[in-house]
């Protein structure tokens, strides 16, 4: 059915008559009386209409870091300072049982971070109480001392279960838990250790929580020697150069000696490695406040009479400016040892160059130092290939073949030390030699951890295309394969 006309009538009264506007409230008001509008929608309101923020939501919109709250990976939520603020919600059973079953053996293997005079006995009481608390209580300071007025003993007892999450289910986070509840406490090392926490998952180092405000004091007043070492931390980060050399000349430098055993746990300044040694801090202040030459010299302190891992890395690239690769390979072989996984790749990435003849070997490096060029043997066919022989048998120097070998070797270290640009290596050097399901599941376990964002993504799709084509030989990412 078509929608009826208008009459002819109606539309010339219409066109005719001035134009009507009826406001929401009050009379109708012509056209042309009508004040002109600022706006062309009247239902849109004005910037002036609109509610004002306070000074709260404003301080957090421009300082967005403040306040804010992050989980563990388990669920935890953590404060803007480090703290849990709530327990574990999983099932207390499964976590009491596995360490009922484990805790002779966990006792017997952490002993050396309790207390001196803890059994057993008082052992199994503490960390069971520990254990349910976690699981049922919020981690206050009243909840810890319920179980021991000892908060700086009761938080030593609890170092383990931050490395037993193997063992019982949720240790790692148990130990968040009694580290924060000592924290609140008043624990010392507890504040520490929530600091380097704290430091390790927050981005914005200008703040000032209470936990570093305690930190600080426990520095400067107590002299506590834990928290003096991170505080030269935190200075450093915020450009506080000068404050850092004072403190690292007047309370740190002087107490510390080299010594190639490893420090016990708490007597270890850097608390496992979360933060910089103080050798290594040294030669960054006085890189900031003294010039280059002192840094250099801190550096070579630091690498050649502590074997800082970092500080040997540093000096074997001031070996590279100058083409020393004797200077080069020892100091970095030195540091990848220790594990620093820089050095694992850059020493990788040095063998495989050697391997491609684009550094020479150390034998060529030896003939060249004594101004002997290799010069292949004259003769019968027969005769060289005896000599060449009885050369690889009796040369104590590496072939080229050798040198990659080397380079599998530390790609596959790296690799283990979770680096996405050694697994991307490994699985191309793993198909070079004829392993294409081995390199497969190399490159696919590399690709669901993160390839490396700066190789090309052309060239990956190609890769993965054409991967059981024999054909195809791609070579190693050149941006991948830096020595520094």
């Amino acid at each position: 059915m078509s929608k009826p006309l208008l009459s002819l009538q109606w539309c010339r009264l219409f066109q005719c008559s001035p134009k009507v506007h009826m406001l929401r409230h009050g009379a109708p008001v012509t056209a042309v009386n009508a004040q002109p509008s600022k706006r062309a929608f009247h239902t849109t309101p004005i910037w002036s209409a609109r509610p004002r923020r306070s000074p709260r939501a404003r301080h957090l919109a421009e300082n967005p870091t403040q306040g804010q709250r992050w989980r563990t990976k388990e669920g935890l939520r953590i404060d803007g300072s480090g703290l849990v603020i709530d327990h574990l919600t999983s099932d207390v059973s499964d976590s009491l049982n596995a360490f009922n079953q484990n805790k002779k053996a966990l006792y017997e293997f952490h002993q050396t971070l309790m207390p001196p005079g803890i059994n057993l006995e008082t052992f199994d009481r503490v960390i069971q109480e520990i254990i349910v608390s976690a699981h049922s209580k919020l981690p206050t300071a009243n909840t810890i001392r319920a179980i021991s007025v000892d908060v700086d003993a009761l938080f030593r007892m609890s170092l383990f279960l931050g490395l037993s999450d193997a063992y019982i289910p949720k240790a790692h986070n148990i130990f968040i838990w009694a580290q924060s509840a000592c924290a609140r406490a008043g624990s010392r090392r507890a504040i520490v250790h929530t600091v380097s926490y704290y430091l390790r998952h927050h981005s914005d180092i200008q703040l000032n929580t209470e936990c570093i405000a305690q930190l600080k004091d426990l520095a400067l007043h107590d002299e506590f020697p834990p928290a003096i070492t991170l505080y030269i931390q935190i200075l450093l980060w915020r450009g506080d150069y000068a404050g850092a050399v004072d403190l690292l000349k007047n309370k740190i430098v002087p107490y510390t000696k080299p010594s190639l055993v490893p420090p016990h746990p708490l007597e270890d300044l850097t608390l496992g490695g979360s933060i910089d040694p103080p050798v290594r801090m040294a030669s960054l202040a006085l890189s900031q406040t003294h010039g280059l030459e002192d840094m250099k010299a801190a550096m070579m302190h630091a690498a050649i009479e502590y074997h800082d891992p970092v500080a040997l890395t540093d000096l074997a690239i001031l070996f590279l400016e100058t083409s020393d690769w004797d200077g080069y390979e020892s100091n970095m072989s030195i540091a990848a040892v220790t594990g620093h996984l820089p050095a694992c790749l850059y020493l990788a990435n040095f063998y495989y160059k050697i391997s491609q003849g684009e550094i020479p070997t150390l034998a060529e490096r030896r003939a060249a130092e004594s101004g002997e060029a290799e010069n292949p043997g004259k003769g019968p066919s027969w005769v060289q290939s005896i000599v060449k022989w009885a050369d690889g048998k009796i040369n104590p120097f590496f072939s080229r073949e050798d040198y990659r070998k080397h380079a599998i070797d530390w790609y596959e270290l790296a690799w283990e030390m979770g680096d996405g640009a050694a697994g991307l290596i490994l699985a191309i050097l793993l198909r070079q030699d004829g392993l294409v399901d081995a390199g497969r599941a190399v490159y696919t376990l590399a690709k669901e951890r993160g390839l490396p964002a700066n190789v090309p993504r052309k060239g990956l799709v190609e890769l993965e295309d054409r991967w059981d084509d024999v054909s195809f030989e791609p070579g190693l990412p050149p941006k991948l394969m830096a020595l520094k």
